[in-house]
């Protein structure tokens, strides 16, 4: 059966931590991580002065996810979520964090349950991990929000929520104007001699006429908290009025910001000083045909710099007969120089045709040998809500970018026996009313299946070629006489597996179907709605193809 845990206050395995003397508890020093069954990893409390451990008992709402002993080791126990909790009886002064079992390992990155959701992402490698600094939706009424969250990794598997790095607030008052609401796509660096870390970020941008500046504030840790925030000026006098700041340290030290589209030196002793000689319009080397919208982010490989930025898939017509840009197609350049000239190369990935897709802003980044692409995707059923995606990008003898395209599997490469793949996970439908509903929960999202003739797509999995294999899919159904097909590459492809399903009451059950024709190497595949229940609709959790003489019980341990 399913596990769905959800988050009730429970209180147990009260402690103390053996740090410093107790002190009034401000708050744990992350909001929220991710952990696999059987690892374990230490939670500290914070003094809310010194910002060092402090003295804590702990309780975790749901013990049978996670253990947490008196010292604030936390120890995974099952898949699920629990919320951890630090309290100083001294004051009452409260702290918790999330903490999250046996994530799937697959796109979007982050657990649904954290409600954390991170657009325009530009990936950083500082120490032994990957830094994420993106902007935050909160869906509703408009895109971002008033506050950047930074995210670390050292898997790219486990990810951690650092909490609030920089929050709109802490922008001095002679910078604000009444229409700053939100903010925009940030970017990082760290200066090379001085061993801070700078916040480059921007406020939203308001048409037709843009006043918005950019800002730079620093922090002693690349999670934050960034402070003395002060505008981006050209020889320190005119404001850079745009958005989208990126910013690259090369190997000599030198710092280059570049904004929609010019770019130029830092000053190495003033951050917030670009050099006006070194000022290039970096638009002059992009294609006339598809325009460029946002998004600039720059990247060095070897001797060679990569220019990435947004780009617009054309012009898109309104109901109403006016004209709009879709900005779905990642895009970049190549030069021997940071300040050019550049050679434009193409697209590194593309997501034009995703459900209430607007834009794909990320960035790339190499990590322990191997490079990846960040990207986010929307919420179909959120509005102006988004989440972060990640692949692995390769590169050809020449150094151009080989283009990848969105997937389920993400930086895994392809789901293997035994993985466990979640059906929100789909990155291709049909379109219209034929898309199997999409709706999101407390933990987790499921598809629902609607109308006979709908699907939806994943990608990939590598299954061993010419070995027996079934296919477990947890359902729910209301009626008899359902069948889904799943089929490789589209609704049109050779049938993987036919699954009759059952009348399973309104519950979520299990069911398997036998595998036949299973191909090697990666593939993508659809499930569709064959034939409708006789009464009803067909929703979808999960699927997970196993060996056939391995029973999926025993193979789910195995799904992270």
């Amino acid at each position: 059966m399913r596990n769905r845990a959800r988050i009730y206050w429970v209180l147990a395995l009260i402690g103390f931590c053996s740090c410093v003397p107790a002190a009034r508890v401000a708050k744990l020093d992350n909001d929220a991580f991710m952990l696999s069954s059987g690892d374990s990893r230490q939670v500290n409390a914070l003094d809310s002065a010194s910002g060092k451990p402090a003295r804590a008992k702990w309780t975790i709402s749901d013990p049978t996810v996670a253990s947490i002993d008196s010292k604030g080791v936390v120890t995974g126990l099952k898949k699920g979520d629990a919320v951890i909790t630090a309290f100083n009886p001294k004051n009452d002064t409260i702290g918790s964090c999330i903490v999250s079992v046996d994530v799937p390992f697959q796109n979007p990155i982050l657990p649904p349950s954290w409600k954390l959701y991170i657009a325009d992402p530009e990936p950083k490698v500082f120490g032994n991990g990957v830094y994420v600094y993106g902007s935050r939706d909160e869906g509703g009424n408009s895109w971002c929000s008033d506050k950047y969250n930074v995210l670390y990794s050292e898997d790219l598997v486990h990810w951690t929520d650092k909490g609030v790095s920089f929050h709109l607030d802490s922008v001095p008052e002679q910078y604000m104007k009444p229409k700053y609401r939100r903010l925009w796509a940030p970017d990082a660096l760290k200066h090379p001699t001085n061993g801070r870390y700078y916040l480059f970020s921007c406020f939203n941008h308001t048409r037709p006429v843009a006043e918005e500046e950019l800002m730079v504030s620093y922090s002693d840790k690349p999670g934050g908290w960034f402070t003395d925030a002060k505008p981006l000026k050209i020889d320190g006098k005119e404001p850079i009025i745009a958005i989208d700041p990126g910013v690259l340290v090369d190997e000599d030290g030198k710092a280059y910001v570049t904004w929609p589209f010019k770019m130029g030196q830092l000053d190495p002793d003033d951050y917030t000083r670009v050099i006006g000689s070194t000022v290039v319009d970096v638009q002059q080397w992009m294609p006339e045909d598809n325009t460029p919208f946002e998004g600039p982010s720059i990247r060095k490989r070897g001797d060679t710099y990569y220019y990435i930025y947004i780009q617009n898939d054309g012009l898109r017509n309104r109901p109403d007969g006016t004209q709009y840009n879709k900005p779905t197609r990642m895009a970049y350049m190549t030069s021997k120089s940071p300040l050019g000239p550049y050679t434009y190369q193409g697209l590194i990935m593309e997501n034009t045709d995703y459900p209430q897709v607007i834009n794909i802003h990320g960035s790339i980044v190499e990590f322990k040998d191997q490079w990846y692409v960040f990207y986010h995707m929307p919420v179909i059923d959120k509005r102006l809500t988004r989440v972060m995606c990640a692949e692995p990008l390769t590169f050809d003898e020449e150094g151009k970018i080989i283009p990848v395209k969105p997937s389920t599997s993400g930086i895994r490469g392809a789901f293997k026996y035994g993985d466990r793949i979640q059906a929100s996970g789909a990155v291709v439908y049909p379109g219209g009313e034929m898309n199997p509903q999409y709706v999101s929960r407390e933990n987790d999202a499921k598809l629902v299946f609607q109308k006979q003739g709908s699907f939806a797509g994943y990608r990939y999995i590598d299954l061993d070629n010419n070995k027996a294999a079934e296919v477990v899919l947890d359902v729910n159904t209301s009626g008899a006489g359902g069948v889904l097909e799943i089929r490789y590459d589209g609704a049109d492809g050779e049938t993987l597996a036919v699954v009759t399903l059952p009348d399973t009451g309104g519950e979520w059950k299990e069911v398997t179907a036998k595998v036949s024709e299973v191909r090697p190497g990666k593939q993508s595949f659809i499930i569709g709605l064959k034939e409708k229940p006789a009464s009803g609709d067909v929703e979808l959790d999960w699927l997970q193809f196993n060996e056939a003489a391995v029973s999926a019980t025993s193979q789910s341990s195995k799904a992270q």
